[in-house]
């Protein structure tokens, strides 16, 4: 148990010192919420599109960061709003961010579903991955420790994708 402890706190290390000198961030003003960002609002006749089907792309608009403050040094960022189904069956739309690393290896992905503790799209996981500057004080703390501690136990060269996974609420 002892080493079990250790490993995690040799690894929890490991991340910060990777990213003890954050690059500068834009001045990009404050993310605009999931309930008023059109992005995530499924196009006209999105019930008939097949499930897993991508609706809408776009950049990351804000820097994705880790506890709150460490800008995650990737290749890119993306989110892809796609089609899905509800408990019932019924259609629905939900997001997935895609984080691409340098040097990624495009055979392997690594899916990781973020705890959430509130209903409201407002806390999806989308929304609760950009650097603390932008956000309200109180953040998203275990969605955003739970995403560091992921990307430390990840390989490095691993794409990670990080789904809305309560859909539109």
């Amino acid at each position: 148990m002892a080493f079990r402890a250790a490993w995690l706190l040799v690894l929890y290390l490991c991340a910060l010192a990777a990213h003890a000198i954050p690059p500068p961030l834009e001045a990009r003003g404050r993310p605009v919420l999931p309930e008023k960002d059109p992005f995530y609002i499924p196009p006209e006749g999105y019930e008939k599109a097949a499930p897993g089907e991508i609706l809408r792309s776009r950049e990351v608009p804000y820097p994705i960061a880790a506890f709150t403050t460490f800008r995650i040094n990737l290749a890119g960022a993306y989110q892809l709003l796609y089609r899905s189904s509800d408990n019932f069956g019924k259609p629905t739309a939900t997001v997935t961010t895609v984080l691409v690393p340098h040097k990624a290896d495009y055979n392997k992905v690594v899916s990781y579903q973020v705890a959430e503790d509130a209903a409201s799209i407002n806390c999806a996981p989308s929304m609760g991955c950009h650097c603390s500057r932008f956000r309200r004080p109180q953040g998203c703390l275990l969605g955003e420790r739970s995403r560091g501690i992921c990307g430390a136990r990840r390989h490095p060269c691993d794409f990670g994708l990080d789904q809305d996974h309560w859909g539109q609420l």
